[in-house]
């Protein structure tokens, strides 16, 4: 509102006008700040970097995959990645990386099926998770397994070792889990 075209209200009225409309554009950039604040806040880690973040989609949940939370999200956090847990395939951002999880029983290629069933989001990884001993674990990578498939050509597989009671543990599965989900990380900040 402008006070020159207030010729009917007197000059105290004007002047209260014209002080309120200052003091409401005021207060707009202090909310205005403050907001952009708080989303910079929320954007950084504690060294003052922007953090990352990849979404961890569990499309079925059972005890070993409520579980393996804590252990993924530990993994990601040493790469500076913070873990989004999504449990509906409708709610996937485009923009975020995509890890989906699949703990492998018996039923091999339809387990990695339904994990990544509805997925349209490109680049994703598929984190198998083969759940007892190393002397128990495949000894030919998934990847090498479904390499001659064509449904599975854009997909990074990536196998890896846990169980309940060492989460975690120390193999050579392990190890090289450790290095591709980098590389899958680091190829798509990348690329974004």
């Amino acid at each position: 509102m402008d006070e020159n075209h207030l010729p009917e209200l007197n000059q105290e009225t004007k002047m209260s006008i014209s002080s309120s409309n200052w003091y409401l554009k005021g207060l707009g950039m202090v909310v205005v700040v403050a907001v952009a604040i708080y989303f910079v806040r929320r954007l950084t880690n504690k060294k003052g970097l922007r953090s990352k973040t990849v979404q961890i989609f569990i499309p079925v949940q059972t005890p070993t995959t409520d579980k393996f939370r804590s252990a993924i999200s530990s993994l990601c956090k040493e790469f500076s990645y913070n873990c989004n847990f999504c449990y509906d395939i409708g709610r996937l951002l485009k923009e975020v990386p995509l890890i989906a999880v699949c703990p492998i029983s018996s039923r091999f290629e339809p387990d990695i099926d339904f994990a990544i069933h509805g997925i349209r989001t490109k680049p994703f990884a598929v984190l198998l998770i083969h759940t007892g001993l190393e002397s128990s674990l495949p000894r030919i990578p998934t990847a090498s397994k479904l390499a001659h498939k064509e449904k599975y050509k854009d997909i990074e597989f990536i196998d890896i070792a846990y169980n309940t009671d060492a989460n975690l543990y120390q193999c050579d599965m392990n190890e090289t889990a450790r290095r591709k989900l980098h590389k899958f990380l680091f190829d798509f900040a990348g690329n974004n």
